[in-house]
Parts: structure tokens; C-alpha cells; sequence
């Protein structure tokens, strides 16, 4: 991914979500099919972002560019080919 591929997604990100996500729009981006998935990686550490709660709003929130970096860290992520 070039530097102005990485700039547009980061732009689209902040349009769409601003510069926090909340819990439905980071179950999606993150690739939880439910809520309860989503909740239980919460529960076990292994959503990938860091998460953290709003005083007076329900559910787990993120920043934004944290979303961004995680993306954007699955393009270089090495390729797990294994052939049998």
C-alpha cells in the first residue's frame, strides 16, 4: 500500500467515523460476524486495538487511527501459505 493509498484510507476513516468508532462499526471493521464474537475477544484481549469505555455511553470505543494503523499493519503482515 503507497503513502497515498494509506492517506485516503486514513481520510475516508475520519469522514465516515470521525476521530472515535464505537462498538457496531468497530465490530465490522475488525471483522466480527457478531456482537458476542466482538465482546468475547474484548474479554480475552485479542481485539488487536485498544479499546476503552466513555463514561456514560455503553459499550467499547477506539480511536480512529488506531483502526487506521491496524488496517494498515494487515498489508504487511507475512503471508501464511501453508501448502499441504
Amino acid at each position: 500500500m503507497t503513502n497515498e493509498d494509506k492517506s485516503k484510507q486514513a481520510f475516508d476513516l475520519q469522514t465516515g467515523f470521525g476521530p472515535v468508532m464505537g462498538n457496531e462499526d468497530l465490530m465490522k471493521i475488525l471483522g466480527f460476524k457478531t456482537m458476542f464474537a466482538f465482546r468475547a475477544a474484548i474479554k480475552r484481549n485479542t481485539v488487536g486495538i485498544d479499546t476503552f469505555n466513555i463514561k456514560g455511553r455503553r459499550g467499547k470505543f477506539a480511536y480512529t487511527r488506531d483502526v487506521e494503523n491496524w488496517l494498515s499493519s494487515l498489508n504487511h503482515a507475512p503471508a501464511n501459505n501453508n501448502a499441504d
